[in-house]
C-alpha cells in the first residue's frame, strides 16, 4: 500500500494536496468516486451522493473550491479505493480534518471541537502543554479559541500536542493554517451543488418574498414579544449584522423566538439582536461573533438548536433562596444588570465580555471558577458563583447598577 496519504505539510494548496491524494488513490474517475463516496443528507432532508459527478469533476479541475463536507467525502472515498484499514482510515482522515477550513473563522472553530473532543480545561490543557515542553499560558490559548483571526502557529502546534495529536495532524494543521494566512482572495466560486435554495425560480424568489412581507404584518399587528406562529424562512442569504433593518432581520429574530430566545420581532438588527445572535451562536457551537452568516443563519433554519432557560419569576424566587440575607437588594441588583434575563452577554470595545445574570467577566468564568461561556449562561452556576464570590469577598461591591437605572 505504501506510505498513507496524510494531509502534506508541505502544500499550500487545498487542489494540489487533493490531485496528490486522487493520484496517489490511482486517479479514480468521477463515477468511481461518486460510488466510493456514499450517500450524505442535505441540509433540507433530501439524500443525496456525497461526491456528485458533476462537482467532483469541477473540483478536480479547480473549477470549484470544495465545500468542508466534500473534502471528508474525497479523501475518505480515496482511502476506500486503496482498501486502507478503518483504523488507519480514521488517523489519515484526523490529518485532514483542518483542510476543511475555508476561512480562519472556520479554522478557529475546527481547534475548539478539538478542544471539546479533549474534554481537558485550559488549565489542564497549559500544564499538559508545560509537560510537553512548550509554552501555552491560559490567557493566550483561550483569546486564540474565541476569536476569528488565525491563531499564532506556535500556538496552534502546542495546544494540539496538549490535546494528544500526532505529528502527522499537528503538521496537518500548521498546512492549513498556511494556506489560510498566505493564499489570497480568488475567484474560483464555491460549490453550490447540494445548495438548491440558492437556484431558485423567478416563481420561487417571489413566494419567499411575499412569506417574509406577510410575516412582517403579523409580527407588527400582534402584541408581545414571542411570535404568534412559526415564522416562514424565506430566502434570505446575505450576511446580517448590526444597522441593518428589514423582512430578512424579521425573519432571523423570528427563527431566534422559535429556538427559544425571548425578543422582539422589530426589523431592527441592533445590540439586542446581536446579542441573541451571539448568544445562539454559543449554543449552536459556532463562533460568536453576533453576525447572522451563512452558517449560523443554517443552523437556525434546522431548528437542531433549541435554548431553555428560567423564567424572570423563576431566576428572581432562586436569588431570594441562595441570598436570604440580601435577598432584596440582589434581586433588585440582578434586575438592574440584565433585567433577570439569564441569556444576557455584554460585548466591550475591547472583545472582553460579561457573562448571565451576574454579568460574570470572561476571567471570572474561564480561569477563577473554571467554567465555559456556556455554563455561564446557566442560571444555576451563575448564581451559585456570584455567591461564591459574595462569600469570598465579603459583600456585593464587586457589582454595581450602571448610573441611570435601579
Amino acid at each position: 500500500m505504501g506510505e498513507l496519504p496524510y494531509f502534506p505539510s508541505d502544500s499550500a494548496d487545498l487542489f494540489g494536496a487533493l490531485e496528490r491524494l486522487h493520484r496517489w488513490a490511482g486517479r479514480p474517475g468521477p463515477r468511481r468516486l461518486r460510488a466510493l463516496g456514499g450517500t450524505v443528507t442535505r441540509g433540507d432532508g433530501e439524500v443525496g451522493d456525497a461526491l456528485p459527478v458533476a462537482a467532483t469533476s469541477d473540483v478536480l479541475r479547480r473549477r470549484t473550491r470544495p465545500r468542508p463536507e466534500f473534502v471528508d467525502a474525497f479523501v475518505t472515498a480515496c482511502l476506500r479505493a486503496r482498501a486502507v484499514p478503518p483504523d488507519e482510515m480514521t488517523v489519515v482522515l484526523a490529518s485532514w480534518r483542518p483542510a476543511r477550513a475555508r476561512t480562519s473563522q472556520e479554522f478557529v472553530e475546527q481547534l475548539r471541537s478539538v478542544k471539546g473532543e479533549s474534554g481537558l480545561t485550559y488549565r489542564q490543557l497549559a500544564r499538559k502543554a508545560e509537560a510537553n515542553g512548550d509554552v501555552l499560558p491560559i490567557a493566550t490559548l483561550s483569546s486564540a479559541l474565541t476569536r476569528t483571526t488565525l491563531p499564532r502557529a506556535a500556538v496552534v502546534s502546542a495546544f494540539l500536542r496538549a490535546c494528544g495529536r500526532g505529528p502527522e495532524e499537528v503538521e496537518g494543521w500548521l498546512a492549513a493554517r498556511h494556506r489560510l494566512a498566505t493564499a489570497p482572495h480568488h475567484a474560483i466560486p464555491e460549490q453550490g451543488y447540494h445548495e438548491p435554495a440558492r437556484r431558485q425560480s423567478r416563481r420561487g424568489i417571489a413566494v419567499a418574498l411575499l412569506a417574509c412581507f406577510l410575516l412582517v404584518g403579523l409580527t407588527t399587528s400582534t402584541p408581545g414579544l414571542r411570535a404568534a406562529s412559526p415564522p416562514a424562512e424565506g430566502r434570505c442569504t446575505a450576511v446580517l449584522r448590526m444597522g441593518d433593518t428589514g423582512d430578512c432581520v424579521v425573519t432571523v429574530q423570528s427563527l431566534l423566538v422559535r429556538a427559544g430566545l425571548t425578543m422582539p420581532v422589530d426589523g431592527v438588527y441592533g445590540p439586542y439582536t446581536k446579542m441573541k445572535v451571539s448568544i445562539f451562536q454559543l449554543h449552536a457551537g459556532l463562533v460568536t461573533t453576533g453576525v447572522m452568516d451563512e452558517r449560523t443563519l443554517r443552523a437556525l433554519r434546522t431548528g437542531a438548536t433549541r435554548i431553555e432557560t428560567w423564567s424572570t419569576d423563576q431566576v428572581e424566587r432562586r436569588l431570594r433562596e441562595v441570598f436570604p440575607e440580601d435577598a432584596d437588594r440582589v434581586a433588585a441588583l440582578v434586575r438592574c444588570l440584565t433585567d433577570l434575563d439569564p441569556l444576557w452577554v455584554m460585548t466591550h470595545a475591547d472583545g472582553s465580555r460579561n457573562w448571565g445574570l451576574f454579568q460574570l467577566s470572561d476571567r471570572e468564568v474561564v480561569f477563577d471558577y473554571q467554567g465555559t461561556y456556556l455554563t455561564a449562561l446557566d442560571p444555576e452556576w451563575n448564581i451559585r458563583t456570584a455567591r461564591a464570590i459574595r462569600d469570598a469577598t465579603g459583600g456585593l461591591a464587586r457589582w454595581t447598577c450602571p448610573p441611570g437605572k435601579g
